[in-house]
């Protein structure tokens, strides 16, 4: 897993520019995601990454994971990632560390 500072870092590295520059491009990126998803439209990463969309999960029955007691859990909407078919062709075969 990569950390928003190493994310950052490298960004400032490919783009040779600040880190106080990579984090604010970061940040507005970042915040410019959130507002698109808030207000229900999907978010093309890039073409050859993927996106995000909103998906509507309906009310339903479930148990504590702790206790056992059966519980109504309420309908809600998620974030769901997508990736493109050239993402998941590009990493078929890496293998993963565990």
């Amino acid at each position: 897993m990569i950390t928003k500072k190493e994310m950052i870092a490298l960004l400032a590295a490919k783009q040779n520019i600040s880190l106080t520059q990579a984090r604010e491009n970061y940040e507005s990126l970042e915040s410019v995601v959130k507002e698109v998803l808030v207000s229900h439209q999907e978010v093309v990463l890039y073409p050859s990454v993927g996106k995000l969309v909103l998906q509507h999960r309906p009310a339903h029955s479930g148990r504590n994971p702790q206790t056992g007691e059966k519980m109504n859990v309420a309908a809600k909407t998620v974030v769901r990632y997508r990736p493109s078919s050239a993402l998941k062709r590009m990493v078929q075969n890496v293998k993963v560390n565990k």
